[in-house]
């Protein structure tokens, strides 16, 4: 019972996770066309709250769940795995591993550019640059997130 519990926070954080990348490209988009700097503004701090929040809230949730899931009284032998048997799962636990760095550089980036957002004679020019040095790294995770999504849904040989 508690490894189906898991499992399915496992796969309902990995929903999260895609929700979130779609709400942060939409918002990138707006960001993007919009053209009052004012609102520019605000957009970048909600993208930024919705992209903060839904990494680390399906992060820690993934993490928490895989490792129950991997403990070998709950369910399937994952275990400590062999890699040869489970390529796929050996790739997205490296996918993991790069998320987790990247999740460090965005989030130091993200406070570094809240700080610049609460200055009041800030330049756009300047919120403007560290957003998108913040955004590539959101980017990267959200490729990440996506090919491991993909490799846990069709588990490929990968020989």
């Amino acid at each position: 019972m508690w490894y189906h519990f898991f499992f399915w926070l496992h796969i309902i954080s990995y929903v999260i996770w895609l929700i979130t990348s779609v709400g942060s490209l939409v918002y990138g988009i707006k960001i993007k066309v919009e053209e009052k700097i004012p609102t520019k503004m605000n957009m970048i701090r909600s993208e930024r709250l919705v992209s903060n929040a839904g990494n680390c809230i399906a992060f820690i949730s993934i993490l928490i769940s895989g490792i129950v899931m991997s403990s070998p009284n709950l369910g399937p032998p994952w275990g400590w795995f062999d890699i040869q048997l489970y390529p796929w799962l050996a790739v997205k636990q490296l996918f993991l591993f790069i998320i987790m760095i990247l999740l460090v550089i965005d989030i130091k980036r993200s406070m570094t550019l809240k700080t610049v957002l609460n200055q009041k004679n800030r330049l756009f020019r300047e919120v403007k640059d560290r957003w998108i040095k913040t955004y590539r790294i959101s980017l990267a995770i959200y490729t990440f997130v996506i090919a491991s999504t993909l490799l846990g849904i069709l588990k490929p040989a990968l020989s």
